[in-house]
């Protein structure tokens, strides 16, 4: 008799990293790099109420790699509720509630609330760091232009940072 392989959980996404990567034309990276990605369905609501800067993200390109799912109605999401956003505290309790082996997040606050829970977390810029490694592009400095054309914030010794571990400096 021939044992199953376990399945990997599925990441799990916040907002900001799905909204930098529709602006850049990059979303179809994470079915690349992640295959299926997980998003609550209150980060879908934020998507759906950005709809004014990034159209009808449930029609951008990539986008199938997107499924929507409701995390338990737990007193560990309500507690995360009280610290984070609604997209955030959604995001970090899936993440813990599906043993997921990946965060995408990018705020600070969340990020610290999902570290001190022990979920391992990659951000936008992380992405696009994982994207040239496997050979997606063949530099990251052209898409960090185009995050900070989207308003993506990040301070110089982050930005040249990450032109280092991609090895354009």
């Amino acid at each position: 008799m021939k044992c199953a392989t376990p399945r990997t959980p599925p990441v799990v996404s916040d907002t900001t990293p799905i909204s930098n990567l529709i602006r850049t034309g990059q979303l179809p990276l994470l079915s690349r790099i992640f295959g299926t990605v997980l998003i609550p369905a209150q980060v879908a609501d934020e998507l759906d109420n950005g709809r004014h800067v990034l159209g009808d993200w449930r029609r951008a390109e990539g986008s199938s790699a997107l499924e929507t799912v409701h995390p338990l109605d737990s007193p560990f999401l309500r507690q995360l509720q009280c610290h984070l956003d609604e997209g955030e505290a959604a995001a970090v309790a899936l993440a813990v509630e599906r043993n997921a082996p990946l965060l995408l997040l990018d705020e600070l606050e969340g990020r610290r609330v999902a570290q001190y829970h022990g979920i391992k977390i990659v951000g936008t810029l992380g992405i696009l760091l994982e994207a040239k490694r496997a050979g997606h592009f063949l530099a990251v400095g052209p898409l960090i232009e185009s995050l900070e054309q989207a308003n993506f914030h990040m301070n110089s010794a982050l930005k040249a940072r990450v032109l280092k571990l991609a090895g354009e400096v």
